[in-house]
């Protein structure tokens, strides 16, 4: 009776854990939800804006900043073009896209 019992408890136990494995659900790509990316770059895109206000940056580093924010804004408009329907993207993309005007002008008044 014990034998049965501990064997009808271990099936028990398997079949939960099988259950709860196929229960996952796997990220989208390898960087996650489109949401995190989004997230990742958004704040990537706020701490180039913010190395950008510091004065005593070169011209060089002020235009290397320039052309990292901008290859960020274009990654975010890429995400919100595959999800037109969003338009918090929308919005977000357009945010970008102005930070980006943003750091070319610094870029460009420098010179």
């Amino acid at each position: 009776m014990l034998k049965k019992t501990i064997r009808l408890g271990l099936i028990e136990l398997l079949i939960g854990l099988q259950l709860t494995a196929c229960a996952r659900v796997a990220p989208r790509s390898v960087s996650g939800t489109e949401d995190e990316q989004l997230d990742r770059l958004s704040a990537q895109l706020e701490e180039t804006r913010s190395k950008a206000l510091v004065r005593q940056l070169s011209c060089t580093d002020r235009c290397a900043l320039a052309e990292d924010g901008c290859r960020i804004s274009n990654e975010i408009c890429a995400i919100a073009r595959r999800q037109p329907s969003r338009r918090d993207l929308g919005q977000t993309c357009a945010g970008s896209q102005e930070q980006c005007v943003d750091l070319r002008e610094r870029c460009l008044r420098c010179r």
